[in-house]
């Protein structure tokens, strides 16, 4: 009985420290703005919060008006544009000629706040940043109660902006016909945002943040609800975000109307891309016309936004060769050659590294590289891995028809026959008796140790991070279930 207490006290040991990994830990997953930034808070939560009453909204009366914590979401380095000035703070000033610019464009940056206790939303007010509203489409305002399970609650998919223009964005859980009434009044036809609240719950922690890598700047946000027990997150309700990497594209391949230009016996292809261009002057297809002075720049940095090319058949390339933009050769470190037959799984063919680099000196002119997979692909792209923002002026893809690349097949996995266990049963057997009279002299020798070691068990956990140190509570757990197994072998 006594063993198997302890064995059960080891195994919430180890189960204490796998959560204690997992936790949600303050200056690595998150900053608060008072502390991180204090110099930079400006008015926060002022006299001129909410901002929506001085634009002709209605007090809402289903709910009260939320004040917390205001905290960032952070990868390590930072999580605003421009250090400091355009922070999170700057979504809860009720001033919209102020707003919170994300340092990166994906789910690391987002603004929020800690609340005193979990609490159920009732409606949700958002002024998007002026000249930039398209930056709204792809953002969610979620709830946790612990920091790591997300669950959406708006998850805005279609509308860029406000009937009105530049205005507030009001979200209910149902339609309210006081905002459709509100706009019929301006003659305009309000959109039912109702359609965009798709999770409830009570939570204690929320935030704001862009789920489609679009920049996600803010102007202000207003949280309304009341306070209720505190959701259980299930696996089903958790949001689950599927961001583009180098080996999987999770989104619509786009197929342009253009057609590559060939160059010196180069692939034909129609040319396609993904996650969109910096500008209208710098698509897709601006890295196969032919012309050095034009370039394609990338949305953003990273996998998500690339160019390439779509064959009519299946093609084994064996050299490929990139123009890097004029002054700006740096931007090809990270540029990667890849093939699919999918537009969704991706295999990497070439690289090229900082070596690959021209000197600053250089003319411009194509760096070649040689490709040895065999296998026949109907997509090539040039993507960038993130080390630089990927402009590139010319790509040019050389090879000849070959069998397209099979997909990958998952081995199915065999049960293997059942062994006969009696004479291995009764040798194992034999070997736990013997050994039983060791056993009892290695657990005094531990337990012994244990119980000198226990002051400096302490100390440590004084210094521990600031999470949710389950880990902890089991070590403590197993320590007294170790001096407990002391006292029965003496008795």
């Amino acid at each position: 009985m006594k063993k198997t207490l302890s064995l059960i006290l080891s195994a919430l040991l180890v189960a204490g420290m796998s959560v204690a990994a997992m936790a949600w830990e303050k200056g690595v997953d998150y900053l608060v703005l008072e502390e991180a930034d204090p110099d930079n808070l400006g008015d926060l939560y002022g006299d001129m919060y909410p901002g929506s009453l001085d634009w002709d909204w209605a007090e809402c009366t289903t709910g009260q008006l939320l004040k917390g914590t205001v905290i960032a979401g952070t990868d390590g380095t930072s999580h605003c544009w421009s250090n400091g000035t355009d922070n999170a703070a700057k979504a809860f000033d009720g001033d919209t000629s102020t707003f919170f610019d994300p340092y990166a464009a994906n789910t690391n940056s987002w603004c929020g706040m800690i609340l005193d206790q979990a609490y159920e939303l009732t409606e949700i007010r958002i002024m998007p940043r002026e000249s930039w509203l398209s930056r709204m489409v792809g953002a969610a305002v979620q709830g946790s109660n612990n920091g790591v399970d997300w669950v959406d609650i708006v998850y805005v998919t279609g509308v860029t902006e406000a009937p009105a223009g530049y205005d507030y964005h009001a979200f209910t859980p149902t339609t309210n016909a006081d905002y459709v009434a509100y706009y019929s009044d301006y003659g305009i036809e309000q959109p039912d945002f109702s359609t965009y609240w798709v999770g409830s719950g009570s939570y204690m922690y929320y935030r704001y943040v862009n789920l489609e890598g679009v920049h996600g700047d803010l102007a202000d946000i207003e949280l309304y609800g009341n306070p209720a027990p505190a959701t259980e997150v299930t696996a089903d309700m958790a949001t689950v975000i599927l961001t583009s990497d180098l080996e999987n594209f999770y989104e619509e391949v786009e197929v342009t109307e253009s057609a590559a230009v060939v160059t010196e016996g180069s692939i034909e292809g129609t040319v396609i891309g993904g996650g969109g261009a910096y500008s209208d002057t710098a698509s897709y297809a601006m890295a196969f016309d032919g012309d050095a002075a034009t370039f394609y720049d990338p949305k953003s940095a990273g996998p998500k936004c690339f160019t390439g090319i779509q064959t009519a058949e299946p093609y084994a390339l064996t050299e490929v060769k990139i123009m890097p933009r004029a002054d700006q050769f740096a931007r090809t470190e990270g540029a990667t050659i890849q093939g699919s037959n999918d537009g969704a799984t991706w295999t990497t063919l070439a690289e090229y590294t900082i070596d690959d680099v021209l000197a600053a000196e250089s003319e411009q002119t194509f760096i070649a590289k040689t490709i040895t997979d065999t296998n026949g692909y109907t997509m090539f792209r040039y993507v960038s891995n993130g080390a630089q923002h990927g402009d590139v002026a010319e790509v040019c893809f050389y090879g000849a028809p070959a069998a397209a690349a099979s997909a990958p097949v998952e081995e199915p996995v065999v049960e293997e026959a059942p062994v006969a266990e009696e004479p291995v049963v009764e040798e194992v057997v034999e070997e736990v008796v013997e050994e039983e009279v060791v056993v009892e002299e290695t657990v005094e020798e531990v337990v012994e140790e244990v119980v000198e070691e226990a002051p400096a068990a302490e100390e440590v956990v004084e210094e521990a991070p600031q999470t949710f140190d389950f880990g902890v509570i089991a070590a403590v757990a197993a320590l007294v279930s170790a001096a407990g197994y002391a006292l029965s072998k003496k008795r």
